[in-house]
């Protein structure tokens, strides 16, 4: 006859398993799936796109590497990167273009310039 599991033993370890199988759902299982998601994203990148690093550095691909890639952040400067420093490519859908025909100029109050309080 096989001996028997004590219940108490049983009801201690049904939480702790319970708990681990909740952690890996809600925590482990999401992160990994974020981190496939940017490795997919990296692996796509091409000369042309616009990226933004961990830095916060906004910049063009001018070649990518195994893994590294060049970046054009302003034309004629190069500069390289490892791929895990790439924070996000950003698609031309996120772009915002700003109207460059006028500049904006910050108002400093009491200027002779600024109309709204020179009245």
């Amino acid at each position: 006859m096989p001996p028997e599991v004590p219940v108490d033993s049983l009801v201690t370890f049904v939480p702790l398993l319970l708990i681990a199988v909740v952690f890996y759902a809600f925590i482990i299982r999401p992160g990994k799936a974020r981190q496939q998601r940017a490795r997919e994203v990296l692996d796509q990148m091409q000369p042309g796109d616009q990226v933004m690093t961990t830095a916060g550095l906004f910049a063009t691909v001018v070649a990518v590497h195994d893994d590294r890639v060049e970046l054009e952040p302003s034309p004629g400067q190069r500069q390289t990167y490892l791929k895990r420093a790439i924070a996000e490519v950003i698609k031309p859908d996120d772009v915002i273009e700003l109207d460059a025909a006028e500049p904006t100029r910050a108002r400093t109050p009491g200027d002779p310039s600024d109309t709204e309080t020179a009245g």
